[in-house]
């Protein structure tokens, strides 16, 4: 669906409010425009702005804004930089940095870590930690039985 003129004047000055918002140190609009400029909403896309918000936003305390500067810096390469971020939103209650540091742990073969960010995540709530946690009981049982056999 395109947007006629007045809807685009409407998204402009929405995100012109946001930005006004987050220059005098709103966190939650510093986080939205951040979001508006990762995704090009309403803006042109720039990650290099985006970044700088969600940093703002995220020393700040913002736990959804640490998340996502955690992931932007695994996809950057910044791994190390992407944990802290992640452990942070995490320690936030954020269960998304939760199960991510857990996929972390497991690509670096560190599975006492992985287990303990499984059942933080599902302590926060996520689903879908519990099914893998529950996968890798499975796993686990089955290669105990194989032993045995």
């Amino acid at each position: 669906m395109r947007k006629n003129k007045q809807q685009t004047v409407e998204s402009k000055n929405k995100y012109y409010s946001q930005l006004d918002g987050a220059y005098v140190g709103n966190i939650e609009n510093m986080y939205c425009i951040a979001v508006y400029l990762r995704l090009g909403v309403d803006v042109e896309r720039n990650i290099n702005r985006s970044n700088y918000w969600l940093k703002k936003a995220a020393e700040k305390g913002h736990k959804d804004a640490k998340y996502l500067l955690g992931i932007t810096c695994f996809e950057q390469d910044m791994p190390l930089n992407g944990v802290m971020w992640l452990e942070q939103s995490s320690r936030g209650g954020n269960a998304s940095a939760s199960f991510e540091l857990s996929k972390f742990y497991f690509e670096e073969e560190d599975y006492d870590n992985q287990i303990k960010y499984l059942q933080i995540a599902i302590m926060q709530g996520s689903y879908a930690a519990g099914l893998c946690l529950k996968e890798i009981e499975n796993q686990v049982c089955a290669e105990e039985l194989s032993e045995v056999a």
